[in-house]
Parts: C-alpha cells; sequence; structure tokens
C-alpha cells in the first residue's frame, strides 16, 4: 500500500502498489507523500467521525480510469 495525494486537492489516500504507480506515474494526477501525512490525516479524520463513519482513507482507480489507460495502450 502507498499513499498518494491527488494534485490539487492534496487529500492523502492509501492505494495498491500498482493503483498508486497508475495514479502517479502514467495519469499524473499524484505524488507520493510519506507515511507521517497518512497518519496524521487518519488522526484528524478520527476527530470528525461523527460527520464521516463510513471513511475508510483506502481508493481505487475507477472503471473509467482503467478504460482510458487501455484506450492510450498503458495497461
Amino acid at each position: 500500500m502507498k499513499c498518494v495525494q491527488v494534485v490539487g486537492q492534496g487529500i492523502p489516500t492509501r492505494m495498491s502498489d500498482d493503483d498508486a504507480f497508475v495514479m502517479v506515474h502514467l495519469l499524473g494526477d499524484g505524488q507520493y507523500c510519506p507515511k507521517s501525512v497518512w497518519r496524521k490525516h487518519v488522526a484528524h479524520m478520527a476527530t470528525l467521525s461523527a460527520q464521516y463513519p463510513d471513511y475508510s482513507g483506502y481508493s481505487k482507480l475507477t472503471k473509467s480510469d482503467h478504460e482510458w489507460l487501455r484506450k492510450k495502450g498503458l495497461r
């Protein structure tokens, strides 16, 4: 699992190594972040747990992301 921050949003998310590689290197929509950024974000979200009871912080590429990659011949 890797910590990735989506460019322009700055919100860290955890995703598989493969999805993180695609997000950062192939799509160019993110950057890797250190675990300390992830831990700080999780601690902050825990304080807001009443507002976000289903928050897990883990992400996956969407079906449209995979289709775009296939069209570009990257996957």
